[in-house]
Parts: C-alpha cells; sequence; structure tokens
C-alpha cells in the first residue's frame, strides 16, 4: 500500500518536482506512524488503567496499585512482591486488562484501515493510471 501511495504521489508530480514529491510522502509517511502509536498507544493505555482499576483484588497495597495501574511491567514486578493469592490475583487481572487493551487498539485500527480503503476505492474506483505518450 505504501509503495502504491507514494508512486502515485511521485508520478503524480512535475519531473522537477519529483525530489519534493518523495520528501513529502516520506514525511507524511513517518507523521502518520508517530501519529499511530500515539493514538493507539493512549487508547491501550487508557482502556488498560480502565479495567485493571475495575479488576483489582480489594487487598493490593497502594503502591503496588499505581505500579500496577502504569505499565503491564509494572503490575508483574508488584505481583511477583506480593507473592501469594493476591500477587496471581493481580498478575491475572494485569493479563487479562492488558489483553481487552490489544484487543480494542488492534479491532480499532482494523476498523479505521476498512474506513480508509472504502473511501480510497469510492474516490479511485474507476480510474486507470494514465500512460504519459512523452515518456515512450
Amino acid at each position: 500500500v505504501i509503495t502504491v501511495g507514494n508512486e502515485m504521489m511521485i508520478t503524480a508530480a512535475p519531473t522537477e518536482r519529483a525530489g519534493a514529491a518523495s520528501a513529502m510522502a516520506e514525511t507524511a509517511a513517518e507523521f502518520s506512524a508517530a501519529l499511530g502509536i500515539a493514538v493507539f498507544g493512549s487508547l491501550g493505555t487508557v482502556i488498560y488503567a480502565w479495567q485493571l482499576a475495575r479488576n483489582l483484588p480489594a487487598d493490593v497495597p497502594e503502591a503496588a496499585v499505581s505500579a500496577a495501574l502504569a505499565t503491564i511491567g509494572g503490575a508483574v514486578a508488584s505481583a511477583q512482591a506480593l507473592g501469594g493469592g493476591t500477587g496471581e490475583a493481580l498478575l491475572l487481572a494485569a493479563r487479562e486488562a492488558f489483553t481487552l487493551a490489544l484487543q480494542v487498539a488492534a479491532i480499532t485500527g482494523a476498523a479505521i484501515v476498512l474506513v480508509a480503503a472504502s473511501v480510497t476505492t469510492r474516490i479511485l474506483g474507476g480510474r486507470r493510471p494514465s500512460v504519459d505518450a512523452s515518456a515512450e
């Protein structure tokens, strides 16, 4: 998909502007990747913390709660430090919260890709690449 998009942008630009078009395509790709990581990472973090907060065992100390809500790594470390049934319950709740967060982020991303593909198909539906007669 990226190659097709780059090809469309670069070939649509005049020959003397192909370098600028290529730079714009690269910048757009880098920005999109960073934005996607930020948005989906934030979505996953919010869902993880929300789900874990709802399912925390009652006897987990406040310091362990704070660490567990911050990251899955903090939850694992807290669970190991607590040990016993409380540690196992915390670890199970954290794994379930992380799995849910990952699933929601993946499904949201897939839905966005499907919508983008549908819009692109609608916009470009009947177009065929034009052949430049002067290039032959």
